[in-house]
């Protein structure tokens, strides 16, 4: 029914195909109700803006995760080449949408290509972690004003039920040319919920154990993404494969030392 307000000519409200309108910018008026099947009330409207927000989030708690630990080394657009990825897929299943990241650099122009080196990275699952070996095949070339590096691993994992995304961090022993080449083994907890999950890989050249001033001397790069659900395994055509070939780090996190050096 309407509202009646202060003034008898002034209500608001719904009267048949009528709405009356007690607008304080464009004064009182009436406009018609919308009709069933308009723009407004189209299913497939509202499923775009679901579809729209839910995008958004995922895209949101990558780039905020990846902007806590890559600082400056995150190019501005990166959100974007999210969005547009997402944008991709008509899907809305989380590991399809996670997929299409891999291989996506957080810097376009400093890739972890330009590092250069070489390596190959394994996953496992032994109880109640995901574990990574990092092997070093060759160490990389060293730059000007560099004499060592170190490898960062970003794991950003969703659980079931849960439309935030959760991160840990792990670093490496910086690494010196002449050393023996090592391999490194990277331990998380892992959640019995988890069911997806993507991988940061960054390498960071430095010059005596210290990380290096230029963005030129470090990449950083979403590598993989996986899921713990079965029924989203059989969507993969490569899942068998589990060997990957090939950031910043900070100084007062515990590095991981190698488990061997080749």
């Amino acid at each position: 029914m309407p509202k009646i307000k202060n003034s008898l000519m002034n209500f608001s409200g719904k009267i048949d195909e009528l709405v009356f309108v007690d607008s304080k910018r464009y004064g009182a008026h009436t406009r018609k109700r919308p009709k069933p099947g308009s723009k407004k009330n189209q299913a497939a409207l509202k499923q775009n803006y679901k579809r729209t927000a839910f995008l958004n989030k995922l895209a949101s708690d990558i780039n905020r995760i990846i902007q806590t630990h890559s600082g400056a080394h995150k190019h501005p657009n990166f959100y974007f080449k999210l969005q547009k990825r997402f944008r991709s897929q008509s899907s809305d299943n989380r590991f399809v949408l996670l997929r299409t990241l891999q291989g996506l650099d957080v810097h376009p122009l400093y890739t972890l290509d330009k590092v250069l080196g070489d390596h190959e990275i394994r996953f496992s699952y032994p109880k109640q972690k995901i574990q990574f070996e990092v092997t070093v095949k060759t160490h990389p070339r060293q730059r000007v004003k560099t004499n060592c590096y170190s490898f960062e691993l970003l794991l950003i994992t969703w659980n079931q039920g849960s439309g935030s995304a959760s991160h840990q961090l792990q670093v490496s022993e910086w690494v010196y040319p002449d050393d023996p080449k090592p391999v490194f083994e990277f331990s998380f907890r892992r959640s019995p919920k988890t069911v997806h999950w993507i991988l940061c890989l960054g390498q960071k050249m430095g010059w005596d154990r210290q990380p290096p001033a230029s963005m030129k001397a470090q990449g950083m790069r979403i590598v993989l993404a996986e899921t713990f659900l079965k029924k989203e395994m059989s969507l993969l055509t490569t899942s068998s494969k589990k060997t990957l070939a090939g950031g910043p780090s900070n100084p007062e996190l515990l590095r991981v030392k190698p488990k061997r050096t080749n």
